[in-house]
């Protein structure tokens, strides 16, 4: 029989999800912008940049992926609280946009494949380093990007970890955190009025859905130019 009482269940019991869809979102887009700009101006200077400590600092970076984030919890707690960044999603943007090292990579690798001679035309023209990033390695990088910022997006919408660590307040949750925590508090404790309509499994099944679907809506708009980048780099590389 056909029913629409988990979801009944969902938004009754999580009466902050609108809350917690808005702040999901104004992470992930927010994180996804700036490790996009961040990781871009990296990877062009690493492709282009004619230094012989070049490669040097580039390895010494990715040395830092070997570090796991998750054992720097409390040290990221404390450095949160001494910069007035705890409970602000302001805070979470720039911790989840410190994560870089691997899309720097991604994004050098990509400018290595774009012809250098059409950046050269356009300063012998007279445009500066800035002008040719902006307009002209960054558009014929638009693959790169997507395949970045994908990942990106869909790692921050999921994460519960570094939220759920370094946010306590109930409004700056995202929907991540706010359906661990009816997962954790509503186990065997269903309303009343809901008693015996339906099973808790399927309730948290629901709310797991609902989490994903913008996920989901995301990979269903987007995948065109996800495969476009990623078949890029195949031929390319």
């Amino acid at each position: 029989m056909f029913s629409l009482v988990n979801y009944q269940y969902l938004f009754t019991s999580l009466k902050n999800l609108p809350i917690y869809m808005r702040n999901g979102f104004v992470l992930a887009f927010g994180t996804a912008i700036v490790q996009v700009l961040v990781s871009s101006l990296a990877g062009y200077a690493f492709a282009r940049m004619q230094s012989r400590f070049r490669d040097v600092i580039l390895y010494s970076i990715l040395v830092s992926l070997f570090v796991p984030r998750g054992g720097s919890l409390m040290a990221l707690y404390e450095l949160m609280n001494f910069l007035h960044l705890h409970n602000s999603i302001f805070g979470l943007i720039l911790l989840c946009s410190s994560t870089v090292t691997v899309l720097s990579f991604i994004m050098r690798q990509t400018f290595r494949s774009l012809p250098k001679e059409i950046e050269e035309c356009a300063l012998i023209h007279g445009a500066n380093w800035l002008q040719v990033f902006s307009r002209i390695a960054m558009p014929m990088a638009a693959g790169g990007t997507v395949v970045i910022a994908m990942p990106s997006l869909i790692g921050v919408w999921s994460d519960s970890l570094i939220t759920y660590t370094l946010v306590d307040r109930d409004t700056q949750m995202t929907i991540s955190v706010g359906v661990r925590k009816l997962l954790v508090i509503c186990q065997g404790a269903v309303s009343p009025r809901f008693r015996g309509q339906f099973a808790q499994e399927a309730a948290d099944s629901t709310m797991l859905l609902v989490a994903a679907l913008p996920v989901i809506i995301f990979h269903a708009v987007f995948q065109r130019w996800m495969m476009k980048g990623l078949m890029e780099r195949a031929v390319k590389l």
